[in-house]
């Protein structure tokens, strides 16, 4: 699987399908500003093969399944702010466990 966090540094365009475009941009102003003397502070992403594995071994993808199986948008005129508030429901504790492991790769 390769690493789970990439430091901004390691990141370049070409790993938008690794780290997301958002994530690669950073990465890609960070290497080649900070050689000229932008300060820009240096940060990670976690790469999408890690968020995969979180969701499957703490078995999310099957409570994210059932969240999405259970909505009822019918009426509903703001359907996409409705899904986000459900699912942020449904995983809000799950951010909360997992914190101490992303400050510790932060450290």
């Amino acid at each position: 699987m390769g690493k789970n966090i990439l430091w901004f540094h390691e990141i370049t365009l070409n790993d938008v399908p690794r780290v997301g475009g958002k994530n690669a941009s950073l990465g890609e102003m960070f290497r080649e500003l900070v050689p000229k003397g932008v300060k820009i502070p240096n940060g990670f992403a976690i790469t999408a093969d890690a968020y995969r594995e979180f969701i499957r071994s703490n078995s999310l993808d099957q409570i994210i399944r059932d969240i999405l199986g259970g909505l009822k948008t019918k009426g509903y005129t703001d359907k996409p702010q409705y899904f986000i508030d459900k699912l942020s429901q449904g995983v809000a504790t799950i951010a909360a466990k997992e914190t101490p492991v992303l400050q510790g790769a932060h450290e």
